[in-house]
Parts: structure tokens; sequence; C-alpha cells
């Protein structure tokens, strides 16, 4: 997880924005490269669910 970024006088929030606002910035900032499918064969295998 080493996707980096920069952050630019753009990328600050208002001073005005409501949490959700704030949330969905840190989302989009955050948004890094996909981890990949979930190996369901070795969780059924090695772990009880």
């Amino acid at each position: 997880m080493g996707t980096e970024y920069i952050l630019t006088e753009d990328d600050k929030p208002a001073p005005d924005a409501s949490v959700l606002e704030d949330l969905i910035e840190l989302q989009l900032l955050t948004a890094g490269e996909p981890l990949g499918p979930v190996d369901f064969a070795h969780t059924q295998e090695h772990h009880k669910l």
C-alpha cells in the first residue's frame, strides 16, 4: 500500500464542508489500487466459518 499522492490547494475541504463531504474527500484521496479478489478456498480450509 505504497500509493503516493500529493495534496494541493484544491484538495483542502471547504471551511463549511459537511462531515459527509469530508468523508468523500478522504475516500477519493486515499483510493489506491484495488486489493484483488478474496481467496475463499484458503479461508474455508484454514478457518472455521
